[in-house]
């Protein structure tokens, strides 16, 4: 989580930042406070146009992470493509899931959404229940879900 941390401090120094790539699958350590620190070092990004945050098998992730990520998106005006991937986390339910599904619909110049998720409680109908009115198409693979804006 240190780590973590100290990554969210520099990422407020770049302000200029248009791209950002956070790779960090299978870290098992990662908890919820780290990706808090990281959501608030978002809010200086403002020429964000281009996130990619990969979560996959970090496996103490919980809603409180989500629901985290998914308030910070909507201050993120530029931003046009999101690509997130969660898998694992037993912590994340089917309200978090709704939470960022809501966040994604309502951001005006969010184009393209690439969401993998993978958790345990997560079948086709309950994710078109989330994404109703579907806005966003469902596909199933051996990764998980993967989420599409249409």
């Amino acid at each position: 989580n240190k780590g973590v941390e100290d990554i969210a401090l520099a990422l407020k120094k770049l302000v200029r930042l248009s791209e950002l790539i956070l790779n960090f699958y299978a870290c098992s350590r990662i908890q919820d406070k780290a990706v808090e620190a990281l959501c608030a070092s978002l809010d200086s990004l403002e020429n964000l146009e281009f996130l990619d945050i990969n979560l996959y098998d970090c496996v103490q992730i919980t809603d409180k992470s989500i629901q985290r990520i998914s308030s910070r998106i909507s201050g993120l005006k530029n931003l046009k493509t999101l690509n997130l991937k969660f898998s694992n986390a037993k912590g994340i339910s089917s309200e978090g899931i709704q939470i960022l599904a809501n966040a994604l619909k309502e951001h005006e110049k969010l184009s393209e959404i690439n969401l993998t998720l993978k958790c345990p409680f997560l079948t086709e109908d309950v994710l078109q229940n989330i994404l109703h009115p579907p806005s966003m198409k469902v596909k199933q693979d051996r990764e998980g879900f993967l989420i599409q804006k249409v």
